[in-house]
């Protein structure tokens, strides 16, 4: 993290982003993607979801994840 802000997501109890990235979502919940997986470089595109019917806000969500080397997409892609 840099000094010039925050990244923690100011929209959730817990400070975190909800990833909505189809195939980064289905290896995180399915833990085929463990904190010993080794990249290069990661890219992570944030953006806003649709507004909430009950409060109207857009809550920032990850919608792409881009890493160097690539994981390679499951047979089930995307479920």
């Amino acid at each position: 993290m840099n000094n010039s802000g925050s990244i923690i997501n100011p929209k959730t109890n817990t400070g975190n982003y909800i990833v909505k990235d189809c195939k980064w979502s289905n290896l995180i919940l399915n833990g085929n993607i463990t904190n010993q997986a080794v990249f290069n470089r990661i890219y992570i595109a944030i953006g806003l979801a649709t507004p909430n019917s009950y409060d109207g806000v857009e809550y920032p969500q990850i919608i792409g994840i881009h890493t160097d080397p690539e994981v390679t997409i499951s047979n089930m892609y995307p479920n």
